[in-house]
């Protein structure tokens, strides 16, 4: 798992030209996050079944759910909190679903951590006051998108 994608499956990347070198398990749209309707492609990927939103028929955005796919450094799924938050340059900040920690060195990838989404009253949800808080806790989801740089 890279910035890029997973193997041919990248971000930006067409569904037609994807077609071609990668097993299609469905096609359908789904109603979203937000409450509207998205585009989901699943893929199977090295036998993994990878969930991607599509937009504009390219693919937006990529979810890892599974702890076979990793990063070059050994991130992905069931990584504890801990291993990210003691990065240099570790970022934490609540989501719609969960907390996502963001690493500059992997710019375009998310962590989600289904913890609580307040931090503790008074503070910010900063490296160090998350870790003590949830360092247990395990990565469930990887997001990858576009690098923002």
């Amino acid at each position: 798992m890279t910035d890029e994608g997973i193997g041919d499956l990248e971000v930006g990347r067409s569904v037609d030209e994807l077609r071609a070198t990668c097993e299609v398990i469905s096609d359908a749209n789904e109603q979203g996050s937000e409450g509207g309707q998205e585009r989901v492609v699943v893929f199977r990927v090295d036998g993994q079944a990878v969930r991607t939103i599509v937009a504009d028929e390219k693919i937006y955005r990529i979810e890892v759910l599974s702890p076979r796919v990793l990063t070059t450094d050994s991130l992905g799924v069931d990584t504890p909190l801990r291993t990210i938050a003691t990065r240099p340059d570790a970022r934490f900040l609540p989501g719609e679903d969960g907390v996502y920690g963001f690493l500059g060195e992997h710019c375009a990838m998310s962590f989600r951590f289904s913890v609580p989404l307040r931090p503790p009253r008074g503070s910010d949800w900063t490296a160090a006051a998350i870790n003590a808080a949830h360092g247990d806790a395990a990565v469930d989801k990887v997001l990858i998108t576009r690098c923002r740089r």
